[in-house]
């Protein structure tokens, strides 16, 4: 973000409920329903109308990516894409 001179919004997207750990369930379909609903995220100035890019170290099923995209998307982000460091 810095070299990009784009901000870093740590603090925007947080997990409101607990979760399995991903890596411990097989079935995509039950990781999915693990991490629905399981974030929110705080509309802001930063967030509303903007291009949002969610970074990961790893996604499989991509089942958090989407979660955390329909919490972005919900406080008011005109668009989400993902970076993933492995698949």
């Amino acid at each position: 973000a810095r070299r990009l001179g784009k901000p870093l919004l740590r603090d925007t997207l947080k997990r409101i409920r607990p979760t399995k750990a991903q890596m411990s369930i097989d079935d995509a379909r039950q990781r999915r329903i693990n991490v629905a609903h399981a974030f929110t995220a705080t509309p802001s100035p930063l967030v509303a109308g903007r291009d949002i890019l969610l970074v990961d170290d790893i996604s499989t099923t991509h089942s958090t990516l989407e979660a955390s995209a329909e919490a972005l998307l919900a406080a008011g982000a005109a668009k989400v894409y993902a970076f993933v460091i492995a698949s």
